[in-house]
């Protein structure tokens, strides 16, 4: 199966690899953002996948992993729609 260019482009500055290294990290900070956002829309209400995103992002930001393994200018990823900017 190919790679996406967005998914070439995280392979390329290391992000799959810290990914794969911290996956447990990752799906703690995924799971609390997805209950937290869960909590706050009305029950039975659809959650997409960039309602997560927008409030995942700012966890994102100040992550120490993150921050000291990331190069900010080849890193800019729309975790929304898993697309890098253009």
């Amino acid at each position: 199966m190919a790679l996406t260019l967005a998914e070439q482009r995280l392979e390329s500055v290391g992000l799959v690899a810290l990914y794969d290294q911290h996956r447990a990290d990752w799906l703690v900070a995924a799971t609390e953002t997805m209950d937290f956002i869960a909590n706050g829309f009305p029950a039975g209400s659809k959650i997409r996948r960039d309602d997560v995103a927008k409030a995942l992002v700012p966890i994102l930001e100040v992550n120490e992993t993150l921050k000291d393994n990331s190069n900010p200018v080849s890193c800019e990823v729309n975790f929304g729609s898993g697309t890098s900017p253009t």
